[in-house]
């Protein structure tokens, strides 16, 4: 009967996980053609740019990580658009399903009462209404991020829902915590959070019982864990005479990155959509324990990773996609301490279903006219084929490389006005290259305003405008 009820549960979960993405993944969902997104698109390109050969951040550069350009190169494998919709698409379903399965299984291991059908997949919808809204198009670092985070959360439930049997921390548990963070390190490593605070209640919990041996084994075998990714993938660079650009790039740059001040204050709705799961799952917590009036470890862990979620979320704000890495979390509370009798806790789980529901219905009569929208860069796609090796898109949306077979006279591709604030030495390569090897074609956001002065100097003299399309102007160098 239990494995019926799984069956169910899970049967239903992909259903609406299918729903899900080809309803909110816009950027790889069949039912938006044209729409590739920013980030999504970049990130494609990049995945695209592997599968051609480029060597990533010495050939090709961007600041987060090669698991996740692995990643995308795979969802490339047939090389068109179309086909990288697709199996891109199915990717995304396989990793989210295998996420909820791994929360599912860390909600019976945590739960002490009887499951639930109605009430997993009201639980369900009820968190994944916060993903459709800050996936924010789909196929993000974040989202990718989602398995692992899963993975380590699963683990770390059953050893602290076990831990009165059990009270040694398995030292296999902390290798898989280990390959989880450094899968996660090599794609954005702030996506980590979880894990970080998670792995920090054991510690306590372990120092506070003086089990110092277990801890001790536990971090050896934490940083095997993550030498089993890392020490792969550094070889490969290595290998490829680009460890210290990866290096740089995943890394340092990403600290000089997150130091700068990137907070800004919301109010209204804009609050609500990044805070209100916080906001409820530490209500959540407080009515459970007011409720059973004892704190265990497992209540604990939990506190700490909701709380370590929130601040740094508070920190950083800016982006909605951010606060994919807090859904399993949110989900996590849900299962835990939400069943059908307890009124306060269903109620708080409806107002979260009732707002982002309100919220997903309004983001979809947004998106309906993307199905109907024009390929932006059709003119770029005309392109001699022989004048495509070196092109430069400057403050348009990387999608401009994606099916036109354009490629880019300099390793920094895109996001210009991001990178080079934060590293000038980047600007001043990026100037050597466009002056050295000036590309045939520059498109650029027409009439911005931001342009880099020097490239305004090559286009006045070494160019000529010769159409706009969508808002880009192209420009051909001289004959």
């Amino acid at each position: 009967m239990e494995k019926r009820k799984n069956l169910i549960i899970y049967l239903i979960t992909a259903l609406l996980l299918v729903l899900l993405f080809l309803f909110f993944s816009s950027t790889t969902s069949p039912l938006y053609p044209n729409n590739y997104g920013v980030d999504s698109a970049f990130n494609r390109f990049m995945g695209l740019m592997v599968r051609r050969g480029k060597v990533l951040y010495s050939e090709i550069w961007d600041n987060k990580g090669p698991v996740l350009f692995f990643l995308q190169a795979i969802g490339t494998l047939k090389g068109t658009h179309n086909a990288d919709i697709t199996l891109t698409f199915l990717m995304q379903i396989a990793s989210m399903f295998l996420t909820v399965f791994l929360l599912y299984r860390a909600g019976q291991e945590g739960y002490s009462g009887k499951i639930n059908i109605f009430c997993s997949i009201f639980l369900s919808v009820s968190a994944l209404s916060v993903f459709c809204i800050v996936i924010d198009s789909g196929n993000l670092s974040e989202e990718w991020s989602l398995p692992m985070i899963a993975c380590s959360l699963y683990l770390l439930v059953k050893y602290g829902a076990n831990v009165k049997d059990q009270p040694l921390h398995p030292r296999r548990y902390a290798f898989v915590h280990g390959v989880c963070f450094g899968l996660i390190a090599f794609i954005r490593v702030n996506n980590a959070i979880s894990i970080c605070a998670g792995l920090l209640a054991v510690a306590i919990y372990l120092a506070t019982r003086k089990k110092w041996r277990n801890l001790f084994e536990n971090i050896l075998f934490g940083m095997l864990g993550i030498a089993v990714i890392a020490v792969p993938i550094c070889l490969y660079f290595l290998s490829k005479h680009a460890l210290g650009d990866m290096l740089y790039g995943v890394f340092a740059y990403n600290l000089k990155y997150a130091s700068q001040r990137t907070h800004k204050n919301f109010t209204g709705e804009e609050f609500f959509i990044r805070f209100l799961p916080v906001i409820v799952s530490l209500l959540i917590l407080c009515v459970h324990w007011i409720r059973v009036r004892s704190f265990r470890l497992l209540d604990g862990m939990m506190a700490l990773v909701v709380a370590a979620n929130a601040v740094m979320l508070w920190s950083s704000n800016v982006f909605w996609h951010y606060y994919i890495i807090y859904v399993p979390v949110f989900f996590l509370v849900l299962l835990l301490y939400v069943n059908l009798p307890r009124v306060p806790e269903m109620a708080a789980a409806l107002i979260v279903l009732a707002f982002f529901g309100f919220e997903a219905v309004q983001l979809l009569s947004n998106l309906q006219p993307a199905r109907e929208a024009p390929d932006r860069f059709a003119f770029a796609a005309s392109i001699p084929d022989e004048e495509k090796v070196s092109a430069m898109g400057l403050y348009v949306s990387p999608e401009v490389y994606l099916n036109s077979g354009l490629i880019p006279c300099s390793r920094f591709a895109a996001y210009h006005f991001a990178h080079f604030p934060v590293d000038p030495a980047m600007k001043e390569e990026f100037l050597q290259d466009m002056r050295e090897n000036s590309p045939y074609w520059i498109i650029y956001l027409s009439g911005y305003e931001g342009i880099i002065t020097e490239v305004q100097e090559l286009l006045n003299e070494k160019y000529e405008w010769v159409t706009e399309e969508y808002g880009a102007a192209y420009y051909r160098m001289k004959k």
